[in-house]
């Protein structure tokens, strides 16, 4: 299906990402195994500049040590291997061993000599000695991706603490200024961090994310927007939750498994299903994807008591995509979502006349995945220099939450469910609307009441499309859904106007 953007039929993401104006700001480069270089800068003349030179030996090696404030030795061979704790004597044999000659900790701090000679008498001696003095003292670990060193001092307490997060080979890549045959480069800017280029280099992953917008272009700048700015910086974590609906066919799952999850990281990005809901260390994530939570699961209490649970614990770090095959949203007192509905199935994706494919008529979801792995380096350079506006909070406002709440019957059953939760965020609208009307339902649901003679109005702002012939039609269907509100349950408590009492 070709979208017609300014008069033209396009379906080829180039004809909405031309003369983009990139930008390297905002970006956090992540440095890791950089014991030595803290340690480095607070050396002093009264150390050895030989023991130093013996530090930075260990490190070429991929080797770390540092001591902890409860004065054990932490060390590791690799700059991502298991950390281990040892005493002196124990870390003495070790490193012998790792190093391949005699390995020594010393508590003395050695004066300065003169570098040459010191190095050729351990030389000699087949001999490496490091000072206790020269090793990083670290109060504690935290997961901590808002900062971009592994070892890192606390401004509010100015000790050392080391980052138990560690950074995807995407996070830790410089962003590169494209440079292919036959694509325009990007020209720098005078006295500017910004660049420009006429076309960006090719991306298949681009493509494949304009097929998930439907090929429509203010939707396609509005998921780059959501990736980039997250990408760039950790910190600059969205509120707003996406959405992708679509039936087994529309590949929309290859956006978390294949893309999402390699660059920000398998150890950190964590699918989680109706079954799954409950599974433990779910807190030191960056991405969450909800998948296929059924209509039926999301009745259930004790589903939606964890759900609701969920990411208020949860999100401190990481966004949230729900990948969804049923029209619903496990989040019934969330708004700030944004839909997009993808109708196609994936062998209809548009195909670019560069990619590499004998038969272009149907692409095969297998051979998309390959081209998304090799391509991966490349759209993580895109996500880099992209000008990212950094939605914290934005509401795509286009989008298709509609698709969600879909029936007469699926608005009536949220706002019961809303009403008995005493779900107040639910009703937030009603307060621009009709701020006393609001106020009321608030201090209603404080004495766990709810006034019959307002369910209607309620209802009529919260869905306006929606019209009941009279307010006995609307109470009928509100009977049917739940026994709450069946006449008798209909109780005056003030001024002869009739509630119903709302049990937690």
């Amino acid at each position: 299906m070709a979208i017609w953007i300014n008069g033209v039929a396009s379906t080829d993401v180039y004809s909405c990402f031309k003369n983009i104006n990139y930008d390297l700001s905002n970006n956090i480069y992540y440095t890791w195994d950089n014991w030595v270089k803290e340690i480095r800068s607070g050396l002093g003349f009264g150390y050895s500049l030989a023991i130093a030179e013996n530090i930075n030996i260990i490190q070429s090696k991929g080797g770390a040590i540092w001591l902890t404030s409860n004065a054990e030795l932490c060390y590791r061979f690799s700059p991502l291997g298991k950390v281990h704790t040892a005493s002196i004597a124990k870390i003495n044999f070790v490193f012998s061993n790792f190093l391949g000659c005699n390995f020594k900790i010393t508590h003395n701090v050695p004066k300065l000599t003169i570098l040459e000679k010191q190095i050729k008498e351990l030389q000699d001696e087949n001999k490496l000695t490091i000072s206790v003095a020269q090793l990083q003292l670290v109060e504690d670990e935290e997961f901590n991706p808002h900062m971009e060193k592994e070892f890192y001092q606390n401004q509010s307490d100015g000790l050392i603490y080391r980052n138990t997060f560690k950074p995807s080979y995407f996070f830790k890549l410089f962003p590169s200024i494209p440079n292919e045959v036959n694509v325009p480069t990007f020209e720098p800017k005078e006295k500017s961090t910004s660049y420009i280029q006429n076309e960006p280099k090719k991306s298949i992953i681009l493509q494949y994310l304009y097929y998930l917008c439907n090929y429509q272009k203010d939707r396609f700048f509005w998921l780059i927007d959501w990736l980039a700015s997250f990408f760039k910086n950790l910190s600059n974590r969205s509120e707003n939750i996406f959405v992708l609906y679509g039936n087994k066919h529309s590949g929309i799952d290859i956006l978390f498994q294949y893309i999402i999850t390699p660059l920000f990281g398998e150890e950190y990005s964590l699918s989680i299903t109706e079954n799954t809901l409950k599974i433990k260390n779910t807190k030191e994530k960056l991405f969450y994807n909800l998948k296929n939570f059924s209509k039926k699961s999301i009745e259930n209490a004790k589903v939606e008591a964890s759900l609701q649970k969920f990411l208020p614990e949860n999100q401190k770090y990481a966004q949230v995509l729900i990948t969804t095959e049923d029209p619903t949203i496990p989040f019934s007192n969330i708004d700030n979502y944004t839909v997009f509905h993808v109708s196609t199935a994936i062998t209809e994706m548009y195909i670019p006349d560069w990619f590499n494919k004998s038969d272009r008529t149907k692409l095969m979801q297998q051979q998309l995945i390959d081209a998304i792995a090799s391509d991966l380096e490349n759209f993580a350079n895109i996500l880099k220099l992209y000008p990212s506006k950094i939605i914290k909070s934005l509401s795509f406002q286009n989008d298709d939450k509609q698709l969600l709440l879909n029936t007469l019957e699926d608005k009536l059953n949220t706002f019961v469910d809303a009403i008995k939760r005493m779900d107040i965020t639910y009703f937030k609208s009603i307060q621009q609307h009709n701020h006393e009307l609001y106020n009321e339902l608030q201090e209603h649901f404080d004495k766990q009441l709810i006034k019959q003679s307002n369910l209607k109005e309620y209802f009529n702002i919260l869905y306006p499309d929606e019209q009941f012939e009279s307010p006995r039609t609307f109470m009928k269907k509100l009977r049917d859904i739940d026994e709450l509100f069946q006449t008798q349950n209909a109780k005056p408590y003030t001024a002869g106007k009739k509630y119903f009492k709302i049990s937690n």
